[in-house]
């Protein structure tokens, strides 16, 4: 008789504690459950707001670069005539700066406007082939006026007919990357000098390498 008092004590003990352990774990799920959905929608409303402001940063770039290119095609305009018909030596060298910066602002709006087409995935990716020392000319040319001023040299080791396939407005996005910083490292640094190469060696590498302000190898 003892024993089965035992026995029956023991079970009614185990079933309790089995019962109080399992009514712990509802409960310790349940409120994890709660957290973890809390954090689903807080981080959820995060990424919604930031995917937001993302694209009213981008409709506001490509709203105001189109703003741009009407006024600047417009001072173009005038200064390609001014220097067609004046006669007067400074007038026409006025002209052709004028001219030029025009050039220079309506390039930096259209790659504007490129590079938010890009973030966007709006961008259409058509492979060519391409003539890279062209495009690293054409992409120094953007900066040479603000390297110069900052006494920067620039200078292009690239062989010639050295070509690949590639989207040219890709390309150009990246050239124009890798130049702004290098020019903004050497103002900082000070530098002065902004070095481009490239060779072919079963695949063709590229390298921007310039003297200004560096940082860590661990932070590249």
């Amino acid at each position: 008789g003892d024993v089965e008092s035992w026995r029956a004590a023991a079970l009614t003990e185990l079933e309790r504690e089995s019962a109080a352990r399992t009514n712990r774990y509802v409960w310790e799920g349940a409120f994890f459950l709660v957290v973890l959905i809390g954090g689903m929608l807080i981080l959820t409303r995060a990424i919604r707001h930031d995917a937001d402001l993302r694209r009213r940063q981008q409709n506001f770039l490509a709203a105001v670069s189109h703003e741009f290119k009407s006024p600047l095609a417009s001072v173009q305009l005038a200064a390609e005539t001014l220097v067609l018909r004046s006669t007067d030596t400074a007038v026409k060298r006025q002209g052709e700066r004028i001219l030029e910066d025009c050039e220079r602002l309506l390039r930096m709006v259209d790659n504007l406007l490129d590079t938010t087409r890009l973030e966007e995935g709006q961008h259409r990716l058509v492979p060519e082939r391409i003539d890279l020392r062209t495009s690293i000319e054409a992409s120094v040319a953007e900066i040479a006026e603000r390297a110069q001023r900052h006494g920067i040299q620039v200078t292009i080791d690239v062989p010639d007919a050295l070509a690949l396939i590639v989207d040219r407005t890709a390309l150009e996005s990246i050239l124009r990357n890798l130049l702004d910083n290098s020019v903004k490292a050497c103002v900082a640094g000070p530098g002065k000098r902004v070095e481009i190469t490239a060779r072919r060696n079963g695949k063709i590498q590229l390298t921007v390498r310039d003297d200004g302000l560096g940082f860590p190898p661990e932070e590249a």
